[in-house]
């Protein structure tokens, strides 16, 4: 399966992507802080996805039998899924302070035995805060899954990555279908089998991702920058790194002789000055100089003529410094876009998935119906995911993303129409379904020497998990349920603004190539 390229056997089986595999078995991942999954340990980390779909999921569906069984009103029972991303945004905060701190612990392993209390404290509850406890208990162990494993499998291999994520994140889709089939088929009793069995599957997860190893990083922090990747945000789109190489390659050419080569790396330190403060004059004056000194062979006037070219542009050298002068206050403004874009679409799906039950119920349909239709949702995203798979090798990240967010929109819009609403939330689903990893991956791939553009990206999901469902049980509770498709379509404009906001002011920065082919 794609979905597990690069992922040694430790058991001396044959991996599925069998080059990789050669390679993973001489010994621990290449490189500083890079992740390596058993087949034991995916299939668990797959198992702990389709653990906490099905969770988040069953709580649209379970605000009617909460409202009957703790006497609340519906938008008191609307803010369990404000209490569940509270504590998912808490675990996924003390999963992140656990990377920084120790990268080679096993965290799934923590946060699969939290989620696995909060839910026995769930099955146990009998009042309305002990009910409230286990929701943010189990909220803080999915946060903590949700992001640990989605950042151990951003930091695999390069070569499969986009699809690895792909399928991860499917799999929360597939068991997101069977969390409202579980609440229809259990009905008032998923309060208390349904959760028992969930804490059941989340011990065995627990035990299956200890097959999760992390090659030690070279320093403190999450990990290592990869080597030229991180000086001045990656170069400003590359151009240090391709600088460094070019100079490296010239300087080490072998036609040249003893004083070609020595002017050679001249030329290099002139490119560096050229791209600095006095880039201009200094830049010019340098190609006469290494002009002259190359004037003895025809070679090294070869040599000479890119080298006046790319000297002689005084304005472009300027450009050049004050962009070298603003990468790092620049990239972290691009982060922050990017977890504002992640806060608005998370916002945008946790609303969508919790309120659909509700929304459909006002325009008088079945409560059976109504839970069918979130299972629809959510699997109409899995299928999604899986599609997107091969669609992601050939077109780039950011282009799928910001096809989907107005295709998002568009189905949104069309919920107020009673006659096709159900169709339309299932279209949602499929729109969606590529907009979380495929992101994700655009974004690893793009700050692939700055590790915590992924965290900020997750941390921006997580917050939205908050605020989106509080926002809609507010405007429900002065403006009715009848308001809901209006605010969940306002998310997702707000989502497709954000994307390309990124995509426009940081094209460089976040201009990373497509999925590995």
């Amino acid at each position: 399966m794609s979905g597990t390229a690069g992922i040694p056997d430790v058991h001396g089986g044959e991996d599925v992507n069998e080059p990789e595999a050669r390679s993973a078995r001489r010994g621990p991942p290449g490189r500083s802080g890079e992740a390596s999954f058993t087949r034991v340990a995916f299939a668990a980390a797959l198992g702990a996805f389709l653990l906490i779909g099905a969770i988040d999921a069953a709580y649209g569906p379970l605000l009617r039998p909460v409202t009957q069984r703790f006497a609340v009103s519906l938008p008191v029972a609307g803010t369990l899924i404000s209490i569940n991303f509270a504590g998912a945004l808490t675990g996924m905060l003390c999963a992140l302070a656990s990377f920084r701190r120790a990268t080679r612990l096993p965290i799934p392993v923590f946060t699969l035995s939290a989620l696995c209390l909060g839910c026995l404290t769930i099955a146990a509850a009998r009042t309305w805060p002990l009910l409230t406890a286990g929701v943010f208990l189990t909220g803080a162990g999915f946060g903590g899954t949700d992001f640990s494993l989605n950042q151990l499998v951003a930091r695999t291999r390069a070569r499969g990555r986009a699809a690895r994520l792909t399928v991860l994140n499917a799999a929360f889709g597939a068991g997101a279908v069977g969390g409202p089939a579980a609440v229809s088929a259990l009905s008032g009793r998923v309060l208390t089998v349904g959760f028992a069995v969930a804490a059941a599957c989340a011990f065995a997860a627990a035990a299956g991702v200890l097959g999760i190893s992390t090659a030690a990083p070279t320093g403190s922090g999450v990990a290592a920058p990869d080597a030229g990747a991180d000086a001045g945000g990656q170069g400003v789109g590359g151009r240090s790194a391709g600088a460094a190489d070019s100079g490296a390659a010239d300087g080490a050419g072998a036609d040249g002789g003893a004083d070609g080569a020595g002017a050679d790396g001249a030329g290099a330190d002139g490119g560096a000055d050229g791209a600095g403060a006095d880039g201009g004059a200094d830049g010019a004056a340098r190609a006469r100089r290494d002009r002259q000194r190359y004037a003895g062979s025809a070679d090294g006037a070869a040599r000479a003529r890119p080298d006046r070219r790319r000297y002689a542009r005084g304005a472009d050298g300027a450009g050049r410094a004050r962009r070298a002068a603003r990468p790092r206050r620049w990239r972290y403004a691009g982060v922050a876009m990017v977890a504002l874009a992640y806060l608005l679409y998370v916002g945008c799906e946790s609303g969508v998935a919790g309120w659909i039950p509700a929304h459909l119920e006002a325009f008088r349909y079945s409560p059976r119906f109504a839970a069918v239709v979130a299972s629809g949702f959510w699997g109409a995203m899995a299928v999604g995911r899986i599609v997107v798979v091969p669609v992601s090798r050939a077109v780039s990240a950011h282009r799928i993303v910001l096809a989907a967010c107005p295709l998002l929109t568009l189905a949104l819009a069309l919920t107020t129409v009673r006659a096709i609403a159900p169709a339309c939330y299932v279209m949602a689903g499929f729109a969606a379904a590529p907009i979380f990893p495929i992101g994700l991956d655009w974004i690893a791939a793009a700050f692939s020497g700055y590790r915590p553009g992924t965290s900020w990206a997750l941390t921006g999901s997580f917050a939205g998990g908050v605020i989106g469902p509080t926002i809609v049980a507010g405007v429900v509770s002065v403006a009715g349920v009848h308001a809901v498709p209006v605010v969940l379509t306002a998310f997702a404009a707000a989502t497709s603004a954000a994307f390309l906001a990124v995509r426009r002011r940081w094209p460089q920065a976040l201009d990373g190539p497509g999925p590995p082919r």
